[in-house]
């Protein structure tokens, strides 16, 4: 029987076999395209114009995040299923402050308040060891969102790693 992790490894591969000669693979950028292409004119999406079925398998590496004035309890009010796999147990209400240290949705959200500065969308990447003492690689992305499409209440990000090998 495979383990879970197996299992990720297996399907992340098939998706990756299953997208077009040509067609950009990095997550984080294809999330960037289709945000651009739910714009409106020069203002942003809204939280609305998200359509996780048409995001596909980007969607499970996603997170959702309501802003609040004081930013560290911005509410978490999706996290996908493949950026949950290395928590051990997530808050029942996650905020920005309760998330767990060393995993990959805490690095995944550092940058959030100077997405909200800027009002562009941010990518990072980098390396950190987890809550498991595995050296972890990862990049991201945090975008903003508007209802009214100018002013920011919501961030979508995104986030994938790999475990790095041991020396």
């Amino acid at each position: 029987m495979l383990g879970a992790k197996t299992t990720r490894t297996l399907a992340r591969r098939s998706i990756m076999e299953a997208l077009p000669q040509g067609k950009e693979r990095r997550l984080v950028l294809r999330l960037l395209n289709y945000w651009r292409d739910l714009g409106r004119d020069e203002s942003f999406p809204a939280l609305g114009d998200l359509d996780p079925d048409a995001m596909g398998d980007m969607w499970p590496f996603c997170f959702v995040l309501r802003v609040n004035a004081a930013v560290t309890a911005s509410a978490l009010t999706y996290i996908g299923p493949e950026i949950l796999a290395d928590c051990d147990e997530a808050p029942a209400e996650p905020t920005l402050e309760t998330l767990p240290d060393a995993t990959l949705i805490k690095h995944a959200t550092a940058f959030v308040g100077q997405t909200l500065r800027r009002k562009v969308p941010i990518t990072k990447g980098g390396e950190f060891i987890d809550h498991r003492g595995r050296a972890i690689q990862f990049r991201s992305i945090v975008l903003p969102l508007a209802e009214d499409g100018r002013t920011v209440d919501h961030l979508l990000g995104a986030a994938n790693c790999r475990e790095l090998p041991k020396d």
